[in-house]
């Protein structure tokens, strides 16, 4: 008994540091509520989470959870269901703070405006010109370290951006959908 919380007393300092780890690959029929949706149309199906685009919204489909880490990876799948773009997009307390775009003509990470009144603007990060083919499932992989984004997709094409304005607690992350459907499926999140 002894050892248990000698181990215990280890382990902790560790498992503290280490947290919001989430994982889903989108198997149940439900959605996790953890999910909120803003905007759009959001099903779950074939193990995916498919987002559409609604007209009547006037505003690309949008679902969001909560995050809580200042420093972390996020890992996902993407496939473009006839989307004209599929967004990885991270959130601080002011508001919008970053975001990873597949379209079908490239990729672009970018340091978002905050919110309408911001004085800030939007900042292009690092661009790839490359086709991103429809209905082909493409892994993605951020890195977020203090002011520093990587950006990964397929193994291949590699998006690098640093701002002092990114080294901030990242409250939440979400998936924005512009045009007909694009999904998600294997994510994970993990973070410090």
């Amino acid at each position: 008994m002894k050892s248990k919380f000698l181990l215990l007393a280890i382990a902790l300092p560790f498992l503290a540091a280490s947290k919001n780890v989430v994982v889903d690959n989108f198997r149940s029929a439900n959605l996790d509520p953890a999910w909120k949706i803003s905007k759009g149309k959001w099903e779950v199906t074939d193990s995916a989470l498919k987002g559409s685009e609604l007209s009547e919204d006037k505003h690309n489909a949008v679902v969001r959870r909560p995050l809580g880490i200042r420093n972390g990876t996020i890992a996902v799948s993407i496939k473009l269901d006839g989307a004209k773009a599929a967004h990885i997009s991270i959130n601080q307390k002011s508001g919008h703070l970053f975001r990873l775009v597949l379209t079908p003509t490239g990729i672009s990470l970018q340091k978002d405006k905050p919110n309408a009144n911001s004085e800030e603007k939007a900042l292009a990060l690092a661009k790839v010109q490359t086709p991103i083919t429809p209905g082909v499932w493409h892994t993605v992989v951020i890195d977020m370290k203090g002011a520093k984004i990587t950006a990964l997709v397929d193994g291949k094409w590699k998006l690098e951006g640093e701002n002092e304005k990114l080294a901030v607690e990242k409250l939440d992350f979400g998936f924005p959908v512009s045009g007909v459907s694009a999904s998600f499926s294997k994510l994970s999140v993990t973070g410090e």
